[in-house]
């Protein structure tokens, strides 16, 4: 009978050479598929660490290394409707004021409220939770909220100090989450943006940025107070040198309401006690 013919050595290399060109394919897509399935399938569940709101307020109150200080507050006072022929806010400039205040750190506060002519309008004073806060001019009238020196009131080495600070301002501390904003900083957040007062505080510097509330104006309606903080210049001595803004503005709708510059900003070995 007629055999079968053998394949020449030629073709017979060839088809090796095809076998091993298709396994070695064959193992690299399984390898391929291995892969994706652990990156995407392990991998995607596992969320971005959350820091809790504890270790946030711990990493910022440890730059807080002053015990005591002392300065002076020049306010502008804006109007929020209307504007210069430049599109320039608008001052009032009758409406301003001075203020100094004394600070020391879980134990005192004082805030006297002087027109430009140097006449007291206001005085708050806070020791060891006892308060007192007096309009003193008959004329002219404050809310404490419109003279709080709102960065220094963060300021304390007590953890619970700084949630009573958020609580006043109607803050729940336990409400941290990280918000990415739209200039691409990304934020520790305390409260929500869409649901009542809520305190930035930006990751890179560890330093709060704008604390934000709803508040009633006269028409009816709610606008957005946001009081931001800026020009940040480090003050204090050697090793106690920390960073401190030198200006708060207050916004009502992103429209200027008023402008604080700290001036003579000193720390402290003692308060001058009068």
């Amino acid at each position: 009978p007629r055999s079968t013919p053998k394949p020449s050595s030629a073709a017979s290399d060839v088809y090796k050479r095809q076998s091993s060109s298709l396994i070695i394919i064959v193992k690299i897509r399984q390898s391929l598929f291995l892969f994706c399935v652990l990156f995407f399938g392990l991998l995607s569940p596992v969320q971005p660490y959350q820091p809790d709101w504890k270790d946030v307020v711990d990493q910022f109150q440890d730059k807080i290394k002053w015990e005591r200080a002392s300065y002076e507050v020049e306010v502008q006072v804006f109007d929020p409707f209307r504007q210069q022929e430049d599109c320039t806010p608008l001052e009032v400039p009758h409406l301003g004021y001075k203020q100094l205040v004394h600070w020391k750190n879980d134990e005192y506060l004082t805030v006297e409220t002087k027109n430009l002519e140097g006449v007291l309008l206001h005085y708050f004073y806070e020791v060891e939770g006892t308060r007192v806060n007096e309009n003193i001019a008959k004329n002219r009238k404050f809310d404490w909220m419109e003279l709080r020196p709102y960065y220094i009131f963060f300021f304390s080495h007590d953890l619970e100090h700084f949630r009573s600070a958020l609580k006043e301002l109607q803050i729940p501390a336990n409400t941290h989450t990280m918000y990415l904003a739209p200039d691409g900083n990304v934020y520790h957040r305390f409260g929500h943006p869409e649901h009542g007062p809520h305190l930035l505080m930006n990751t890179a510097a560890n330093r709060i940025d704008s604390i934000n509330f709803p508040i009633n104006v006269p028409d009816g309606s709610t606008q957005l107070l946001s009081i931001r903080f800026k020009n940040f210049e480090e003050v204090g001595y050697r090793s106690k040198k920390i960073k401190y803004p030198l200006v708060t503005e207050f916004y009502m709708a992103n429209r200027l309401l008023q402008r604080r510059n700290i001036k003579k900003l000193k720390e402290l070995s003692r308060l001058p006690w009068r």
